[in-house]
């Protein structure tokens, strides 16, 4: 099976998310400056993640209910980084943006 998801792609305007993220609660890597627009763009992009993750619980609730679950591997792929200052090129085990 073969599944592709255009989330969380910019724009984010997800609707479906089922954990929003309160621009003023979220944690900030220390890259990214503490600018209300940033916050803003983080928990919007959060929020993308949050309805992700949801779709991919349904898919494997599907294959448990199939009897799939213990026969397939599940992998996860990204071509793109996210949109924010550091997240392309950048990634080290030092970088708390890529952990």
């Amino acid at each position: 099976m073969w599944m592709n998801f255009s989330d969380p792609h910019h724009v984010w305007d997800t609707k479906h998310a089922t954990l929003r993220h309160n621009p003023s609660e979220i944690k900030l890597p220390p890259q990214l400056p503490d600018l209300p627009g940033m916050r803003e763009d983080l928990s919007r992009y959060l929020d993308e993640i949050s309805h992700l993750d949801g779709l991919c619980e349904g898919i494997f609730e599907i294959l448990k209910k199939r009897g799939l679950i213990r026969t397939r591997w599940s992998c996860s792929a990204a071509t793109t980084a996210w949109r924010f200052h550091t997240a392309k090129g950048h990634c080290s085990t030092r970088d708390s943006m890529c952990r």
